[in-house]
């Protein structure tokens, strides 16, 4: 299999500044609060009452789910009308609302200066993944389902007329929302980008990333390489994850990926599967010298990023992308990594392998804290990238160690004790040696698909 285009940035004098975060999951209004939540560890899952419905049915039909559980947004879908475009709700899907929100919150975290950007040399990238929602849902029933129970229908009742059959049709029809172009939007991901550009009057490079759950990665990644190349001084990178609805769920309940539990155990003895996870974040990045020269908050410094397709299921991908992320430093000096975690026993052991074959046989043992967010706000699929560089940004600013939900029950294939790599318990601080090199997290993911990607982050030199 081939290797997804990446961009590797390698640039340790230069750097991308991550200046400004916002971000909105279940149980999480805002970065404080995900943080919050973070160090906590309180988890925000509840049960969807639509998918109820579909719990009893036969295990062996399409339909049947074995859990009405996840990760879900519920009244954080609201959004505030500063931050819709001229026509407000009336005129945008709630993930493009959603979109418009964690933007304008990015933006306003952001220092003053990047306001005086030009707007053409600001860039704009977006991290989003069709799925069937409610939207996809009702395209289907009216252009096929109809007429299929139509024909079904005719089938049965072959002495029927054409005007009852009409009539039903229409019955039907009306049963159904009404679809228009806001419920239309939400079939092409790259119907976010105007929606943005326009409202946020942004005309640099603009483009959508759809690559499962590596679409945010590779959107900050990319971002990073329009600013490190010069296409734009000033990068807007937005990952989205849309309404989970139980026909979202049914093709993960059929591959046998969920969990029946009502949490995720990433790394963890108990795992048993994935709970979806609604929500997104955004981020306002720059180059690291313009940020310095004008004084500006430095969440964190994107040092590198890769992705790439291991053509396996063995997690390959992902340790040629931390091998490529890496470069020239080594591994070791990585003290935080923020993983995939699908909590999946035999997912979880292949990221483990994948991550301990970048550091290498030297790795001291127990030098990493391994952690994903997943255990407390589900997997959110493509903006799970995003979930995880805010996580580590604000642990790098922090200057804290965010504890790992499993770590007390640890899942025992793993064999963590033969690997770099250890569960934090409880929030610490992150002692470093600063007269070292900077402190450094990873941001990986590990795909179904054998998809891998990795981003490198660091403390800016100036606030060591």
């Amino acid at each position: 299999m081939a290797t997804v285009p990446q961009t590797p940035i390698d640039k340790a004098a230069e750097g991308i500044a991550i200046v400004g975060l916002s971000c909105r999951f279940a149980g999480c209004q805002d970065v404080k609060s995900y943080w919050r939540r973070i160090l906590s560890g309180e988890r925000a899952f509840s049960e969807n009452d639509a998918a109820r419905r579909y719990l009893s049915r036969d295990p062996s039909q399409f339909s049947h789910l074995p859990t009405a559980w996840g990760a879900f947004l519920r009244d954080l879908w609201q959004v505030s009308p500063s931050a819709l475009p001229s026509g407000g709700a009336q005129t945008l899907s709630p993930e493009h609302a959603l979109a418009c929100e964690l933007v304008q919150q990015a933006l306003k975290d952001a220092p003053d200066s990047v306001r005086a950007v030009r707007h053409d040399r600001v860039g704009l990238v977006v991290g989003m993944a069709s799925q069937m929602d409610t939207a996809s849902a009702n395209w289907f029933q009216l252009g096929i389902g109809i007429d299929q129970t139509i024909e079904t229908l005719r089938s049965c009742f072959p002495h029927g007329t054409t005007e009852q059959f009409e009539s039903i049709r229409a019955s039907l029809a009306a049963s159904l929302p009404r679809y228009d172009s806001r419920t239309a939007q939400s079939l092409l991901s790259h119907a976010m980008l105007p929606v943005l550009a326009g409202r946020f009057d942004i005309n640099g490079p603009a483009y959508a990333v759809n690559s499962g759950s590596t679409s945010s990665h590779i959107a900050i990644i990319s971002a990073a390489g329009d600013l490190a190349c010069g296409r734009a001084d000033l990068a807007v990178v937005c990952g989205v994850r849309g309404a989970v609805t139980p026909q979202y769920m049914m093709p993960y309940a059929r591959l046998g990926v969920l969990s029946k539990s009502d949490a995720m155990h990433p790394y963890g003895r108990d795992a048993d599967g994935v709970l979806l996870g609604e929500g997104g974040g955004a981020l306002v990045m720059r180059r690291l010298s313009d940020a310095i020269r004008d004084g500006d908050r430095i969440y964190a410094v994107f040092r590198s990023g890769a992705s790439a397709a291991g053509g396996a299921k063995n997690g390959v991908g992902l340790s040629a992308s931390l091998k490529a992320a890496c470069g020239d430093i080594q591994a070791s000096s990585i003290e935080l990594v923020e993983g995939e975690g699908a909590a999946i026993a035999q997912e979880d052991r292949d990221e483990v392998r994948a991550l301990s074959a970048a550091w290498g046989a030297d790795a001291r043992q127990g030098s990493a804290a391994l952690g994903s967010s997943t255990g407390i706000i589900g997997h959110t699929g493509p903006s799970s990238g995003m979930a995880g560089v805010v996580k580590a940004a604000l642990a790098i600013h922090n200057r804290v160690i965010p504890p790992s939900q499993e770590a007390s029950s640890p899942g025992g294939q793993l064999k963590l004790g033969e690997t770099p790599f250890y569960l934090n318990m409880a929030p610490r601080p992150w002692i470093h040696d600063d007269l070292g090199s900077p402190r450094r997290a990873a941001v990986c993911a590990l795909t179904r698909e054998g998809f891998g990607a990795a981003i490198l982050l660091e403390q800016a030199a100036r606030i060591r």
